[in-house]
C-alpha cells in the first residue's frame, strides 16, 4: 500500500550532534521488541480514511512505549503515552490532531508538523527539553521550501541518513523513526509517497572493509511497520494482541551517481485488508496482500531520555525549573507538580531550606568548608 504524504513527511526528524561515524566491521544492534507498542495505523478509529495516513504518529507512539518501559524511573511518573493498547491508540489520535502533528487526508503529516508536533507533545506531557533530546537528518532529495510561518528546528540537519548513525542512535538508547520514500513515487513540488516506521534493530557485516554497504552484504533494518505491527490481532482486527512484529528490510548503498550515498531499501510490505469498524463488523484480512516496497531512506530521527522531568526547585538563591537530580545536587527542594510560589521565603543561615536555622545547617556548612572552586 502506498501512502501519500505532503512532501517532507518522510524527511522530518530531529537533530544530530555529530555525523562522524567510524567504519566498523560489524554494526549490529537489536532492542527488545516486546517493549515497543504495536498500534496498527489502519484501524485507529471509525474514520478509517485518515487512518491510512497516520504512520508518523503511530510509529512515534509505538517507539515512545519503549521509552516509557525503559525509562519509567527517570520519568518519575510522567507518562509519555497512556497505558495499555487503548491508551496507546488514544496517544496516536492525540498526536495526529491539529494541535500537534496535524495529520490530514490525503497528505499525511508534513515534515514541519512532524518535528513541531513531537516536541509540543513531549512538552505537554512534562517531558520537555530537560528530560528529552532530539536528533535527526533530512535528505536533500525530499526537501522543499516550507510554508509561511514554518521553520525547522536548528538541530535538524540536511544530510543523508547513514547506517552508522542509525546504529549509534540505537546503541545510545534512543528510539528511532525512519522515513522512507517509495520508488517511482511521482514526487513533485507538493507531494510525495512515503512511509514512517519504528527502527528496532539493524545488522551489517562489512565483509570487504570498504565502509560501503554492498547489495550482496545482506545489511538489514529490523522495523515495526505500522501497516502490520503485531504478531496477531483480536476477533475484530482493530485490537492488536502483540507482541510487536519485526519486519526485516534489506538496505544497501547506491552506485548510481544520481542517488550516490543514499541508503536504498526493499522489503515485503503488508497492504492490509478491510479494517474492522466499531459497530461490530469484523476485520477482513487479506493474507496475500503483500507487495515489494522499495526506494530510498530520506530521513531519520531519534529521541533520547536524558534526565527526569522538569519541576520546581526551591533554593536559597531562588527557584527554577530543573530536573530532580540537578535540584538534589544543588541542595534544593524539588517537586514535579509544585510551583515556585510554594517556595518558602529565603532565610539567612537556612542552608538546607527547611525553614529552620539549627544544627543541621551548621553541620552542612562545616561539611562544605574550604576553598570554593
Amino acid at each position: 500500500m502506498i501512502i501519500s504524504f505532503r512532501k517532507l513527511t518522510t524527511f522530518s526528524m530531529l537533530a544530530i550532534a555529530s555525523l562522524q561515524v567510524t567504519v566498523n566491521a560489524d554494526l549490529s544492534w537489536l532492542n527488545e521488541s516486546e517493549d515497543y507498542g504495536y498500534v496498527w495505523q489502519l484501524a485507529l478509529s471509525a474514520n478509517h480514511q485518515l487512518d491510512g495516513e497516520s504512520c508518523v504518529p503511530t510509529s512515534w507512539t509505538n517507539s515512545m512505549v519503549y521509552l516509557q518501559h525503559e525509562h519509567s524511573a527517570e520519568l518519575n511518573g510522567v507518562q509519555l503515552v497512556q497505558s495499555g493498547f487503548s491508551g496507546w491508540t488514544k496517544t496516536v489520535l492525540t498526536l495526529r490532531s491539529s494541535e500537534f502533528m496535524n495529520t490530514s487526508y490525503p497528505y499525511g503529516t508534513s515534515g514541519y508538523y512532524q518535528t513541531a508536533g513531537l516536541e509540543n507533545y513531549l512538552n505537554s506531557t512534562g517531558a520537555g527539553p530537560l528530560a528529552t533530546n532530539f536528533q535527526g537528518m533530512i535528505s536533500a532529495a525530499g526537501y522543499v521550501p516550507l510554508s509561511d510561518g514554518e521553520e525547522y528546528p536548528g538541530w535538524l540537519l540536511q544530510c543523508k541518513p547513514t547506517f552508522g548513525q542509525l546504529h549509534n542512535w540505537l546503541k545510545s538508547g534512543a528510539v528511532v523513526v525512519v522515513d522512507i520514500i517509495y520508488a517511482n513515487s511521482g514526487a513533485d513540488d507538493e507531494h510525495i509517497a512515503g512511509h514512517a516506521v519504528a527502527l528496532v534493530g539493524l545488522h551489517w557485516v562489512d565483509s570487504n572493509g570498504d565502509g560501503i554497504i554492498d547489495q550482496d552484504e545482506n545489511a538489514t533494518l529490523n522495523i515495526i511497520d505500522p501497516m502490520d505491527p503485531s504478531q496477531s490481532y483480536g476477533p475484530k482486527g482493530a485490537q492488536a494482541i502483540g507482541p510487536a512484529k519485526l519486519t526485516e528490510v534489506s538496505v544497501w548503498q547506491s552506485t548510481d551517481p544520481e542517488t550516490a550515498g543514499y541508503l536504498l531499501f526493499s522489503y515485503q510490505q503488508y497492504g492490509g485488508g478491510k479494517p474492522a469498524d466499531w459497530l461490530g463488523v469484523p476485520y477482513d484480512p487479506d493474507p496475500t496482500n503483500y507487495g515489494t516496497a522499495s526506494g530510498v531512506i530520506g530521513g531519520a530521527g531519534a529521541t533520547f531520555i536524558i534526565g527526569g522531568p522538569a519541576g520546581s526547585c526551591c533554593l536559597v538563591t531562588g527557584c527554577d525549573a530543573i530536573t530532580q537530580d540537578t535540584c538534589n545536587t544543588l541542595g534544593g527542594t524539588w517537586t514535579v507538580d509544585g510551583s515556585c510560589d510554594d517556595c518558602p521565603e529565603y532565610c539567612a543561615g537556612d542552608t538546607n531550606n527547611d525553614g529552620f536555622v539549627n544544627l543541621d545547617d551548621l553541620l552542612r556548612l562545616i561539611s562544605n568548608w574550604g576553598v570554593c572552586p
